[in-house]
């Protein structure tokens, strides 16, 4: 027997709509008769579904849509109920409409009503599209503005009417003609011009197929994930500073305020100029009504975390079979676009290696052989395997290098790390800003007042790895023979050699595989082109002292003429001193001296500086010097294999149609 029965005036679209018919059904009065008048209506093979969960996720009502006409159905809570009227309604909905592989499914969120048809009513779907998996941007899944993305391809779309539609989501307390007109509006959504061609390319959703262990662990995963996050407040009172700024900002929020001007509440619209960590600064479009400012809540539930979104991501993938659940593997567990190649796959097993002879390793990396690609490997994997009171200390010679490894966890989404670093220690992220934010919250001063353990967790909020710089020891300088522990000869003789290099072009790498590896070192880059390396005459030019340092005048006044030249064609290019181990696309390396030979003379240096390049370099120097004094230097023997063809002279910098690399 229909429990009701109505008429749905649509408000989703601005055109007109006749009036669509809604039945209310209790499942266990649902007869064959009673879903046969219901396929009836459908004019094509496409069905809309809508459900709404009770207070703990589990699915109570589902409704059914074609053009003209939904059904409701009202759901019993238990998984097998022992009523035979229930039984035989679900089977008749299994065959008739889940499992019909004549007829097309389409939700907004196909994969939790998957899940939860299978964990609380063991049904099975098949023929199911997902449409928020037609989203061409990185939006939130389950945000408004990833829901209207899938909607807005019609241009007479009602956005205020959709936003007020959706915004309770699928919960508990949803009135039936909403999630009816849910269920409507997803069969609408199959049907606009714009989305044919995406809802193509979805893989549909076929549980009949997958097996009952695999569905079980998915449907019990995605429920437990679904009751995490109902269990996130949607109200939030939080500490408030009463000096509010009355400019305008970017981002909105509402925020509702009370003031003590006679207890009134008031709801202004604000929006957010400044998130540092968990506070914010919120700025007012509108002035402030005079009074003191009480209490200010934020409405709305906290947005799902990276790890949650991909705990989510890896549920749908697995319920439309493009992938399976990802089990951590033994040792290496590296989620990178760039497989380890052989070298690094074995230093990676050294470095997670129990046995003894691998308790200490020594792993040798030349320049753009992957020392943070492997060090991020062994990180991820160590901890995924390892027990949770194991700590991982990562150690390096300089800010530069603990930077980059920073930086490459962060790449990999890899966060719970600490670094400890003196007062006046600075990173700077002009390659990778977005991760600024992401990072900056990571450093520990080493001169924090630390009085006990504690104030020590505190400082490290339960991460296991920890990053830092190496001293070199003490008195190295004076002591010739005093050595590291890069020193010492039979750790030395095990080191792992990465032999693959992917930074640089390949006759720059090729020269230093050449005269710093003895031919050791591998090359794997797309550009081959002699011209990857420029040498520009600085003849003129003369050295002057400058404090503690020397400077060339003339030398940077071609420097800047480069720089003009690099910033007119939008190139990522970096000025290398002396003391800089940045790597970018190009390189500016200006060697000042003209005289005497300085810093060319040491070799490490050198071929450090010779390295930073992804796609070119050009060296600024004095050609009578690196032909004579310095021609059994590193960068003479560089000047030397490449010959005179790769000297141009710095009159021709600032000419119009100079350029020192293929454009």
């Amino acid at each position: 027997m229909v429990e009701d029965s109505f008429g749905l005036a649509q408000q989703v679209f601005k055109a007109e709509h006749s009036l669509i018919r809604v039945d209310v059904y209790h499942e266990s009065s649902l007869t064959f008769s009673v879903l046969n008048a219901f396929l009836a209506t459908i004019t094509d093979s496409a069905i809309g579904i809508a459900p709404s969960y009770g207070p703990k996720c589990i699915i109570d009502t589902i409704a059914f849509s074609t053009t003209t006409h939904i059904l409701v159905i009202k759901l019993s809570k238990a998984r097998q109920s022992k009523k035979k009227s229930i039984q035989t309604a679900r089977n008749l909905l299994h065959d008739l409409i889940l499992c019909d592989p004549k007829r097309t499914k389409y939700a907004f969120q196909m994969d939790r009503l998957a899940a939860a048809l299978h964990f609380d009513l063991d049904l099975r779907i098949n023929q199911a599209v997902d449409l928020l998996s037609a989203k061409r941007t990185s939006t939130d899944r389950h945000s408004l503005a990833g829901l209207l993305e899938v909607l807005r391809c019609e241009s007479n779309l009602n956005k205020a009417q959709v936003t007020a539609l959706f915004k309770g989501g699928e919960a508990s307390d949803t009135p039936t003609r909403i999630t009816a007109t849910q269920a409507w509006a997803a069969y609408q959504a199959s049907h606009l011009d714009s989305m044919s061609k995406r809802l193509g390319r979805i893989a549909k959703i076929n549980t009949d197929t997958i097996g009952e262990t695999v569905l079980g662990v998915l449907a019990k995963t995605a429920r437990d994930a679904n009751r995490l996050i109902t269990l996130k407040p949607t109200r939030v009172k939080n500490e408030v500073d009463g000096t509010f700024n009355r400019s305008k900002a970017n981002v909105e929020l509402v925020i509702e305020i009370q003031t003590s001007c006679k207890g009134k509440v008031t709801t202004l619209v604000g929006q957010s100029k400044r998130i540092n960590g968990r506070a914010a600064t919120i700025v007012l479009k509108n002035p402030l009504l005079d009074g003191k400012i009480c209490s200010v809540t934020t409405i709305g539930r906290e947005v799902m975390t990276s790890a949650e979104t991909m705990r989510e991501d890896v549920i749908l993938k697995s319920l439309q079979e493009l992938g399976t659940v990802p089990l951590p593997p033994v040792p290496i567990d590296f989620s990178s676009a760039k497989t380890l190649n052989r070298s690094q796959v074995f230093a990676v097993n050294a470095i997670l290696s129990n046995n003894d002879t691998n308790r200490i390793t020594l792993i040798h990396g030349p320049p753009g052989t992957g020392k943070t690609t492997i060090i991020a490997a062994a990180v991820t994997s160590f901890m995924i395997s390892s027990s949770h009171d194991h700590t991982l200390w990562l150690v390096a010679q300089s800010n530069v290098a603990v930077k980059n490894i920073a930086e490459k966890l962060a790449i990999v989404d890899f966060f719970d790390f600490k670094i400890l670093v003196s007062k006046d220690f600075h990173f700077d992220y002009s390659r990778h800003e977005h991760l600024y934010e992401k990072i900056m919250k990571n450093p520990i001063r080493s001169d924090d007042p630390v009085d006990d353990l504690v104030a020590t967790g505190r400082l490290l909020l339960g991460s296991r790895v920890i990053l830092s710089t190496l001293m070199a020891p003490y008195g190295q300088s004076y002591v010739e023979d005093l050595r590291s522990i890069f020193e010492i000869s039979h750790l030395r003789k095990r080191a792992v050699f990465l032999d693959t290099q992917y930074r640089m072009p390949v006759p720059i790498a090729n020269f230093i595989s050449r005269n710093v590896y003895t031919n050791r070192l591998k090359t794997e880059h797309p550009i081959k082109a002699l011209t990857s390396c420029v040498f520009v005459n600085v003849p003129t030019g003369k050295e002057e002292k400058k404090g503690h340092s020397w400077m060339n005048v003339r030398g940077v006044s071609t420097a800047l003429a480069l720089v003009r030249k690099f910033n007119k064609y939008g190139k990522s290019y970096r000025i290398i001193t002396a003391y800089d181990g940045n790597e970018d696309d190009y390189i500016i390396l200006s060697l000042v001296r003209t005289g005497n030979l300085g810093f060319m003379k040491e070799h490490r240096r050198m071929n450090v500086m010779l390295t930073r390049c992804k796609k070119g370099i050009i060296i600024l120097t004095n050609r009578t010097l690196i032909e004579g004094k310095a021609s059994s230097s590193l960068v003479g023997s560089l000047a030397k294999s490449l010959g005179p063809k790769a000297w141009v002279e710095s009159g021709q910098v600032p000419r119009s149609n100079f350029y020192p690399f293929p454009n």
